[in-house]
């Protein structure tokens, strides 16, 4: 569910001085994976580097790479509590087949996504991130929460163009 409260958003990333496609990968609150696929023209697909359960939470970490190249357009570290997320989101993540976005997706989950902390440096943008949401579509509810970290090469996605003063 995208953030309505646009003025805090945009006033909360004015300090980093972002460039309007890091604007939008900063803020945006739908799936990554289809945003990326668009800037890029090519699929953007989810790359499962590492996975392993630590207690009662999955540990993922992806990489986002443009189809039919090496070229690591993002990276990805999630945190799954597996006692707080259905057995079906808890099935689709340990098939490492779908991104987290196109598990919420395929089980029509509503998800609300919100921005916990925002990191940049001079070769990375960062933002740390919950998502949560319960479809009722299904003959039992279907629950998710996930914790993601996100970052981003900035020189793939810097440009010359600046907000409007």
């Amino acid at each position: 569910m995208e953030d309505l409260n646009l003025n805090h958003l945009l006033d909360s990333l004015k300090p980093y001085n972002l460039g309007p496609m890091e604007r939008i990968l900063i803020g945006h609150s739908g799936t990554v994976q289809l945003l990326l696929s668009l800037f890029f023209n090519k699929p953007v697909l989810v790359k499962v580097v590492r996975q392993q359960q630590v207690g009662d939470e999955i540990e993922r970490e992806v990489n986002l790479v443009i189809q039919d190249t090496e070229l690591i357009v993002g990276k990805a570290l999630s945190f799954i509590p597996i006692s707080e997320n259905s057995s079906a989101v808890i099935d689709l993540v340990n098939g490492k087949n779908y991104g987290l976005g196109q598990i919420a997706s395929y089980l029509k989950v509503s998800t609300i996504r919100a921005l916990k902390n925002v990191g940049v440096t001079d070769e990375t943008i960062e933002r740390t991130y919950t998502m949560t949401g319960t479809s009722f579509v299904h003959v039992s509810p279907v629950n998710l929460k996930f914790r993601i970290t996100e970052s981003f090469p900035r020189e793939l996605y810097k440009t010359w163009v600046r907000a409007i003063p």
